[in-house]
């Protein structure tokens, strides 16, 4: 493995990981005595990770080869379940990721680390929830330009925070006028990383929509 070079620190590190796994033991070895030796630098300070010393030979009285749980960590089995995820209509929980990890690592893993698991596969897909609220304002800002005279509002608070999204396309508007005189209100809670309330108003079609904090007089 000595001087085997990697695209960057995070795919070494999950090299390392699977191969602690495979072998049944801790990676890290907590003895001074012992001759094991691992050592890797980056490549004329690029994200290129090169192996620059490996000796795999455990010395110490612990060389029978315990294996810790600590080793299977979340990104490693976040890793390993990406594949999996990709189809967003497929229900994938941590239930089955502890029985996935458990026949292809032989490892038992907590429901929380299955979870975790999740988030950062979800996260390496799809981006960071905070990310794709980052590109909220452009992306109301194109709306507005595509569709003229449509209402468009977002509201922020100090921080720059926003606080109430409004959407009502210029075709919801111009629609209504020929709708009945009927409409209907309802909301949804958001049980996503960022809480809040979908809301819509609807007629024959829909009319408007939004995102708020809560279902309150101030939204």
């Amino acid at each position: 493995m000595a001087a085997q070079v990697y695209k960057d620190k995070a795919t070494l590190k999950e090299v390392m990981e699977n191969y602690a796994i495979s072998q049944s033991y801790a990676l890290l070895c907590i003895s001074e005595d012992c001759e094991w030796r691992f050592k890797a630098s980056s490549i004329n300070k690029s994200e290129l990770f090169k192996v620059r010393e490996f000796i795999d030979n455990h010395t110490c009285p612990l060389k029978d080869k315990v294996y810790e749980q600590r080793q299977a960590s979340s990104s490693l089995i976040g890793g390993m379940i990406r594949p999996k995820l990709t189809n967003h209509k497929r229900k994938y929980t941590p239930k089955d990721i502890i029985e996935d990890v458990k026949s292809h690592l032989g490892v038992d893993v907590s429901y929380i680390l299955g979870w975790r698991a999740k988030e950062k596969a979800m996260n390496f897909l799809r981006g960071e929830p905070a990310d794709s609220y980052k590109k909220l304002p452009g992306y109301l800002y194109t709306m507005d330009m595509t569709y003229p005279d449509s209402h468009i509002r977002m509201v922020k608070l100090p921080k720059n925070e926003s606080i109430y999204v409004y959407i009502s396309l210029y075709a919801f508007i111009k629609g209504f006028d020929h709708c009945r005189p009927i409409v209907v209100v309802d909301g949804s809670h958001l049980k996503s990383y960022y809480t809040g309330t979908f809301v819509s108003a609807s007629t024959l079609d829909g009319a408007a929509y939004g995102v708020i904090n809560s279902e309150n007089d101030a939204a």
